[in-house]
């Protein structure tokens, strides 16, 4: 079974971190997969997918202090005598000490942090939800500089339950019956 949904959120001109998890459930639910992979995927550049606790503010305190690293960053990127022609002798071989001390320090550009974080994020399906602590929540990251309607794709891949089998929660109280402790063991696999 698989099955797509594209959804829109706006975004503003600052860093925004949107809870986007609401959304991908919808899909999973939809698709009735037990389990398989859920990927989502931001067609336009300087957006990426993160996961975050959902309690205590950590959607605000991630989006802080991802503002004050890359306004640093960028400060060490302009002001520095870096940004100033460098001499070279040969082929990569850098003549000043403060470009070498520089070039080592934490800077880095929106498009660079995109890049490394890249635009899709794949989880594994079990039970028919997204295999992650039940406090986790998926969202989406947008480090443009101008307000936009962003575009996300949600896609869902897997097996569907059998009439039986169900939908089995994996979130909240409701996994164990509202009992603490760990979660019962299944079958050993022997290989």
């Amino acid at each position: 079974m698989m099955i797509q949904k594209n959804f829109y959120v706006d975004t503003s001109p600052e860093i925004d971190v949107i809870n986007v998890f609401h959304e991908v459930d919808s899909v999973i639910k939809e698709s009735k997969v037990c389990q398989g992979l859920v990927t989502l995927m931001a067609p336009l550049e300087m957006a990426s997918f993160v996961i975050l606790d959902s309690r205590k503010d950590a959607d605000k305190k991630f989006k802080e202090e991802l503002t004050d690293f890359l306004k640093e960053s960028e400060k060490i990127r302009v002001d520095s005598p870096a940004s100033a022609p460098v001499k070279k002798r040969g082929i990569g071989r850098l003549h000043s000490l403060e470009t070498l001390q520089i070039l080592s320090g934490p800077k880095i550009s929106k498009e660079m942090l995109m890049f490394f974080m890249g635009r899709t994020l794949t989880l594994p399906l079990s039970q028919g939800a997204m295999a992650m602590d039940p406090w986790d929540h998926v969202y989406l990251l947008d480090v443009g500089t101008e307000g936009r309607r962003r575009e996300f794709f949600v896609q869902v891949i897997g097996e569907e339950a059998n009439k039986d089998q169900g939908r089995m929660p994996l979130r909240g109280p409701a996994v164990r019956g509202g009992k603490k402790g760990p979660p019962p063991q299944g079958p050993s696999v022997k290989v």
